[in-house]
């Protein structure tokens, strides 16, 4: 079998072709397999395990989520970008696994349940960060090009709102409407939903904040000293 055939369909794709069921059985394979590989490998959260570096855990400190944002603005830019790579990594060993065993789709599921595990991590007591990462790595394993669109697009709702949460929450809605113009109709279409929704869900808090006017916002492109004259 080809790497692009293994790519494309998995290493399994071919051990069911006799049998009758194989759409219904290897869809269920790909889920529990799937699921599996990817939530325990989401568990791993990186912003968790370096912030203990720095004696703290970055769920009790800043917004309390356990992500890059919070890392960044807690810790410093090294330890944001190392809980980013982190988080980016484990991701991609997980879509990788799965998508080699059970292709496209199987990615898709990897995904999932690679938010799942780092929202709610088996290893630190199920509170975690929100996913977004994790997603991000989703749409380079499946569709590099919608990826590239999103990206673009979180850049500029980033740019005119400056508020992180609301650009992924933006970028999240949009996702599967963008999803469809470049993939059309199918199967990834549920999972891109389930994610982006399950990743909006997650910020619901900052749902909260940003219609109460209280989010945090980022500065770009401005000096400190502009900063704190804002504040005054």
């Amino acid at each position: 079998m080809s790497f692009d055939k293994i790519w494309n369909l998995g290493y399994f794709s071919d051990k069911f072709s006799d049998i009758h069921v194989i759409g219904s059985l290897h869809w269920m394979l790909a889920v529990v397999v799937c699921a599996v590989i990817a939530y325990l490998l989401g568990s791993i959260n990186c912003g968790v395990l370096i912030s203990r570096v720095y004696g703290k855990d970055i769920r009790s400190v800043g917004s309390g989520n356990a992500g890059a944002t919070n890392m960044t603005r807690t810790f410093g830019k090294k330890a944001g970008i190392l809980t980013f790579v982190g988080d980016f990594a484990k991701a991609s060993v997980a879509l990788t696994i799965c998508r080699l065993i059970f292709g496209f789709e199987g990615a898709f599921v990897a995904g999932i349940f690679c938010i799942v595990g780092h929202a709610f991590p088996l290893y630190f007591k199920f509170k975690g960060g929100k996913g977004v990462v994790c997603i991000a790595a989703m749409g380079l394993f499946t569709t590099p090009l919608v990826l590239v669109i999103m990206l673009a697009i979180f850049a500029l709702i980033l740019f005119g709102f400056k508020m992180v949460s609301f650009a992924s929450i933006m970028t999240m809605i949009i996702y599967p409407f963008v999803l469809f113009q470049m993939e059309g109709a199918g199967p990834w279409m549920i999972y891109a939903i389930l994610a982006s929704f399950f990743v909006i869900f997650l910020h619901r808090k900052n749902i909260v904040r940003i219609f109460n006017h209280t989010e945090s916002k980022i500065s770009i492109g401005k000096k400190k000293k502009d900063i704190d004259n804002e504040k005054r």
